[in-house]
C-alpha cells in the first residue's frame, strides 16, 4: 500500500506565546497523517514566541520556519502560495490560537478523507469546541474598561458559532455558514477560483463559483482567542480587526493559469 503524501500545514503566528505553545503541542502530538509543518511568523514582538518555536524546532517538527519584519494581512496567503507546489493535492492553513484534539483517525486524516469522499468540496473547516465561549453575562465583570463594541468583539458575542449545537451533529458535513478560516483545508485544483478575503466573503464567492464549502463535525478544534479576556485582557481586538479588515482586499488565492501558453 502506498503511503499517503504529506500535506502542507501552514501555521500563522503572531504573539500570544501561551496560545502558540498549545497550538504547536497539539499539532505535534495529535497529527498522525503525514504532514509538512511550515510556521510563518507575522512580526511578533513578544520575545517568548521565538523561545516557543525553538522548542518545537528541537523536536524536529517543522519543514520550514519563517520570521518576518512586517505584520502583513496577507502573510498566510503568501506562504500558502510559496508552498502550494509541494506534495499532496490539498493544503491546510491554521492560526496559532487553535488547538486540535487527539482522535483516531487524526484531525488531518479525517479532513483529507472527507475531501476525497466529496470531490465537490474546495474548502473544509472544522467544528469549534463551544465550551470556550465566555458567557455573555460575564462580559462586564471581565473587561469592565472596554467600550461595549470592543467587549463584543473580545468575547465574540455575535459569532454564528455560538448557535451551533453543543454536541456536534452526527453528520459527515454541515453547511450552516462559512467554515472558519482559522483552520481550513483547501483543494489545490480549485484554489485559482477561491478568493482570499474575510471568511464570509470568501465563502460567498466560493459558493457563487460552484465550489463546495462545509464544516466537518467529526473534526473539532479549540479557538483559544475566545479566552482572551482571561489570558490576554489587554489584547487590542479593535486594532487587530481594523488592520486586517482595512488592509485585506480580496484577491484570488492562486492566479488562474488555465489560459497561459
Amino acid at each position: 500500500m502506498t503511503a499517503p503524501e504529506p500535506i502542507t500545514v501552514v501555521i500563522l503566528s503572531r504573539n500570544r506565546p501561551l496560545y502558540l505553545w498549545a497550538c504547536l503541542d497539539s499539532l505535534y502530538r495529535y497529527t498522525r497523517h503525514p504532514a509538512r509543518f511550515v510556521l510563518t511568523d507575522n512580526a511578533s514582538d513578544d520575545p517568548m514566541v521565538r523561545d516557543v518555536v525553538r522548542g518545537f524546532e528541537r523536536r524536529g517538527m517543522f519543514h520550514a520556519v519563517e520570521w518576518h519584519d512586517e505584520n502583513d494581512p496577507q502573510r498566510i496567503l503568501k506562504t500558502v502560495r510559496d508552498y502550494v507546489n509541494g506534495p499532496a493535492d490539498k493544503v491546510v492553513a491554521i492560526e496559532s490560537d487553535v488547538t486540535v484534539f487527539d482522535t483516531d483517525p487524526c484531525w488531518l486524516g479525517r479532513m483529507n478523507a472527507l475531501m476525497d469522499d466529496h470531490p465537490e468540496l474546495g474548502l473544509l473547516g472544522s467544528y469549534v469546541d463551544k465550551r470556550d465561549f465566555i458567557p455573555v453575562e460575564d462580559t462586564e465583570a471581565l473587561v469592565p474598561d472596554l467600550p461595549p463594541n470592543q467587549a463584543v468583539m473580545m468575547i465574540k458575542t455575535r459569532s454564528p458559532e455560538r448557535t451551533l449545537p453543543d454536541t456536534p451533529p452526527d453528520e459527515a458535513l454541515i453547511d450552516p455558514f462559512n467554515p472558519p478560516g482559522r483552520l481550513i483545508m483547501a483543494r489545490k485544483s480549485m484554489m485559482s477560483k477561491i478568493v482570499y478575503a474575510l471568511d464570509t466573503r470568501m465563502y460567498k464567492h466560493a459558493k457563487e463559483a460552484g465550489i463546495g464549502c462545509a464544516i466537518a463535525p467529526s473534526v473539532r478544534h479549540r479557538h483559544l482567542s475566545l479566552l482572551n479576556a482571561y489570558d490576554y485582557p489587554e489584547f487590542d481586538v479593535k486594532k487587530r480587526r481594523e488592520h486586517f479588515v482595512n488592509n485585506r482586499d480580496p484577491v484570488y488565492v492562486l492566479p488562474d493559469t488555465s489560459n497561459d501558453d
